[in-house]
């Protein structure tokens, strides 16, 4: 049974609500990039812009793959 909202019905409400996280798209991949960054300079590593680009898309890739298996099974991310 869903729940019911006032003034919007759960369709209208999730088509809402899944617009406003989807405009944050681009600002969930900034902080991902960011946090990146700032473990590297935390390190103390230099890399070239091509070898932090290419880390960056890999530890973006894997902690999304672990946010999605925790949402698949039902945990809080």
């Amino acid at each position: 049974m869903q729940p019911s909202f006032p003034g919007n019905s759960y369709e209208e409400l999730l088509i809402q609500v899944r617009k406003h996280v989807r405009d944050q798209k681009e600002e969930i991949l900034r902080l991902l990039r960011d946090a990146s960054e700032a473990a590297l300079k935390a390190q103390g590593v230099v890399l070239s812009r091509p070898e932090r680009e290419r880390l960056s898309q890999t530890i973006m890739k894997e902690v999304l793959s672990e946010v999605m298996e925790q949402v698949n099974k039902g945990e809080n991310a």
